[in-house]
């Protein structure tokens, strides 16, 4: 999970995506990437849950999130922080295979929830330390 929020937070990914909600380094700026990468692999797990195709969910990930880069940079930000949240969503799932059925329907969404919120407080705790470096 670190290896993944490292890649999409990379220097590169960060400026990316500071295209996004800001033109700073500020905390909220942070705070607001981390947000959409969060919300996104609520998203994303949800779809996991539900037997989407991981085409299907980076397909509709990407109709929704798209509009919101204005630039190119934004655009690699989007694109990548989709395939690192499908990428790991499937992944664990794949590699859980007794969550689907040991997890109830009706629990579906609170464990979406905290997937994101987890993933969420990831990049926080990521962009911490890649800020302390």
């Amino acid at each position: 999970m670190l290896a993944c929020w490292a890649m999409m937070l990379s220097t590169q990914s960060m400026a990316d995506a500071k295209n996004i909600v800001s033109s700073d380094d500020s905390k909220e700026g942070v705070r607001m990437i981390c947000a959409v990468a969060g919300i996104m692999a609520q998203e994303t797990m949800w779809d996991v849950l539900n037997g989407m195709d991981k085409a299907m969910s980076q397909q509709q990930l990407t109709t929704k999130y798209w509009v919101a880069a204005k630039s190119e940079g934004a655009h690699r930000f989007i694109k990548n922080a989709i395939e690192i949240n499908t990428g790991f969503a499937y992944w664990l799932v794949q590699n859980k295979a007794d969550l689907i059925t040991t997890l109830p329907k009706s629990e579906y969404d609170k464990f979406a929830l905290d997937f994101g919120k987890v993933q969420f407080q990831q990049c926080l705790d990521d962009a911490n330390r890649r800020k302390s470096q």
